[in-house]
């Protein structure tokens, strides 16, 4: 998916995402996706917006699918730390710094 657009109930296009080069997700025919939207309103005055939140509840969908990112997060955080540490003992210094 490069591109996703979030429409209110009355057909408006509210919001969209969309970058040819990085995809935001790969998804297979039979596959699931359920996907949050962040918004961050600045310059508008308080409780002028009305926000109602309504589909399914995000904190249920912890799937076998969810737990492989998880894990493989983990572990690309492990292989991260390792490798900062062997930067910092062999140049006195982690790397970027």
């Amino acid at each position: 998916m490069r591109e996703v657009g979030f429409i209110l109930s009355d057909g408006t296009l509210f919001a969209i995402w969309s970058d040819e080069a990085k995809p935001l997700l790969y998804k297979t025919a039979d596959g699931t996706v359920v996907i949050a939207l962040t918004l961050a309103l600045s310059g508008v005055p308080e409780n002028s917006v009305n926000v109602t939140v309504s589909g399914p509840d995000v904190n249920i969908l912890f799937d076998r699918e969810f737990a492989l990112v998880v894990a493989n997060q983990a572990r690309l955080l492990r292989q991260q730390f390792h490798l900062a540490e062997a930067f910092k003992a062999e140049y006195g210094r982690y790397p970027g710094v």
